[in-house]
C-alpha cells in the first residue's frame, strides 16, 4: 500500500485524534498508532474531549515520555520543529558516515 511506504519514509508521524463516538470512532487509528509508535517519529495530539483514548494517551506517554497536545495548532508547530530536529540529527548522521567511509577508504587505498 502507498500508505505505508509514505509513512516508512515520512521523518514525523502526527496523530490528531477528535474521536467521537458514534460520528467519528477512528478505531483503525487505533492499529495504525500501535504499529508506528517504536518509530519515535510520532507526534500524537487530541482535543480535551475526545473520547475513548485513554489507552493512546497511556502508551505515548509511556513511550515518549510526553503529554498529548490537546491544540491543533500547537500540535501542527511541534510537529514541524520534531521534523527539523530529525532531519538535522539524520543529516548529521549521514554525514558523520560519509566521512566515516571517505576515512575507511583512504586508509585502505
Amino acid at each position: 500500500m502507498w500508505e505505508r511506504e509514505a509513512l516508512t519514509e515520512a521523518t514525523v508521524i502526527m496523530f490528531w485524534i477528535p474521536r467521537k463516538i458514534p460520528n467519528m470512532p477512528a478505531f483503525t487509528t487505533n492499529v495504525e498508532f500501535g504499529y508506528w509508535i517504536h518509530t519515535g517519529k510520532i507526534i500524537y495530539g487530541r482535543p480535551d474531549d475526545a473520547e475513548k483514548i485513554k489507552y493512546l494517551d497511556w502508551l505515548y506517554k509511556l513511550e515518549y515520555g510526553k503529554e498529548p497536545i490537546n491544540n491543533l495548532d500547537l500540535l501542527l508547530k511541534e510537529s514541524i520543529r520534531l521534523c527539523n530536529e530529525l532531519y538535522n540529527q539524520n543529516k548529521y548522521k549521514t554525514d558523520q558516515d560519509k566521512v566515516k567511509n571517505k576515512n575507511y577508504t583512504n586508509k585502505n587505498v
